[in-house]
């Protein structure tokens, strides 16, 4: 079994902390350091990921603005901490397991034997990000997380990506259309309705005919989307086959 861990950490300890994990493991590990919380989360959502190591003193002022994200991520996270109040903070952010640098053989073999359990869990069902994208922002260290069913489509907008969700909300993606692409959606549910603009299925309510070779695709939003009779036809053929 290989286990994957991210560490938001300083150089220092990322020098010495994962060996010590591997010396009391009785799995692999794979360690991945990051020096930004932005690259982190984008991994974290596309990636199977069973543990995340966290430095309080690192964090700096960012503290507060990862907290804010880590509870929505199920997977376990430890905290490297020394003082008392940081400890608190752990338990008020809901941090599975809090530690010094100097992690004693009793607490690695418990901290991976729960991260072992919870694999083996997961491995039974869609892992909860599996559901979900991540939209980096401007700064890269904002980001907006919108589920699957939520998302309606997406659009190319010159360097940009129009994005649609449900409740009528929409904002312009500072990422390319291609890149948006790219994220973990899974093909038989978004589907480019013609070249630079991908709905997602689920929110298809009709296909009427217009005049000549064009046609109107309802979405559940209210908005109407053209395309051509060649577009209709890929479109239902596409259907079939997922039907």
């Amino acid at each position: 079994m290989l286990l994957n861990l991210l560490y938001l950490t300083s150089p220092k300890l990322f020098a010495e902390l994962p060996h010590k994990l591997d010396l009391h493991s009785d799995v692999k590990l794979r360690h991945q350091r990051f020096d930004h919380i932005g690259p982190l989360l984008e991994c974290l959502f596309e990636k199977s990921i069973d543990l995340m190591v966290l430095e309080y003193e690192y964090l700096h002022y960012k503290a507060e603005e990862v907290m804010k994200i880590l509870p929505q991520y199920d997977g376990l996270k430890l905290l490297i901490a020394k003082e008392p109040k940081e400890v608190f903070f752990a338990f008020r952010m809901n941090i599975n397991y809090c530690s010094s640098e100097d992690i004693d053989p009793k607490e690695v073999e418990d901290l991976i034997r729960a991260c072992i359990k919870q694999k083996n869990a997961l491995s039974q069902q869609l892992e909860p990000y599996e559901k979900k994208i991540l939209l980096p922002q401007q700064d890269k260290e904002n980001f907006k997380i919108i589920q699957w069913e939520n998302l309606i489509s997406f659009e190319q907008k010159k360097k940009q990506t129009l994005i649609h969700q449900t409740h009528n909300i929409s904002f312009t993606q500072p990422m390319s259309y291609q890149e948006v692409q790219k994220k973990n959606l899974p093909k038989t549910l978004f589907y480019e309705l013609r070249a630079g603009f991908t709905i997602n299925l689920n929110h298809l309510r009709s296909i009427e005919f217009i005049q000549n070779n064009y046609y109107h695709c309802n979405l559940s939003d209210g908005r109407v989307v053209e395309i051509n009779g060649s577009d209709r036809v890929k479109l239902l053929q596409f259907l079939e086959t997922i039907s």
